[in-house]
């Protein structure tokens, strides 16, 4: 499989043209725009250690030593979009206001969320000008399937049994 190339949509289904929606913390969102360039972020480094289940699991070598994947797994930078433009837990998640009692302001305005909204069409065509640029360049944009926890590892682990973990840790098989 080569892991160079356009890109592989994966379970997008629908209509291009609907509306996506991000919410950025206000600071980086303006340095976005000031260096006009999309940031892609590692999942290790999110808040929610699930967002990358396959990087925490560990297989059993025939020495009965122990490896993890993640020495398998192939970089990826990732950002999460919506269909939801009026999600209170979005907000939430990546939007901080703290309400100073003496002046009702926002004491933390760097960490205030901005919503943008594009749509999977728009982000595309971004993201395939940005491959092309590149030699190593390639994006997948999918819809995000949520599972349980152990539903979630247990498909890994099956994944994982079907194709071996070179094969998951490359270009479509590590998006899935």
């Amino acid at each position: 499989m080569d892991d160079f190339g356009p890109a592989v949509p994966i379970r997008l289904d629908g209509d291009l043209d609907r509306p996506l929606y991000r919410i950025f913390p206000l600071w980086h969102f303006e340095d976005m725009l000031r260096v006009k360039r999309l940031v892609l972020v590692s999942p290790n480094l999110w808040e929610d250690p699930r967002e990358d289940i396959p990087a925490s699991i560990m297989m059993q070598r025939p020495d009965h030593k122990q490896k993890g994947l993640n020495g398998y797994l192939h970089p990826a930078r990732c950002q999460c979009w919506s269909f939801e433009g009026k999600s209170d837990s979005l907000l939430r998640a990546y939007s901080r206001v703290t309400i100073d009692p003496l002046h009702r302001r926002n004491s933390e305005p760097r960490n205030e969320g901005v919503m943008v909204r594009t749509t999977p069409r728009k982000l595309s065509t971004a993201l395939s000008e940005w491959a092309g640029r590149v030699a190593w360049g390639k994006f997948y944009l999918g819809r995000v399937e949520y599972l349980e926890e152990e539903d979630a590892c247990q498909k890994v682990v099956n994944n994982l049994a079907n194709q071996g973990p070179v094969e998951i840790g490359r270009g479509e098989n590590r998006a899935q």
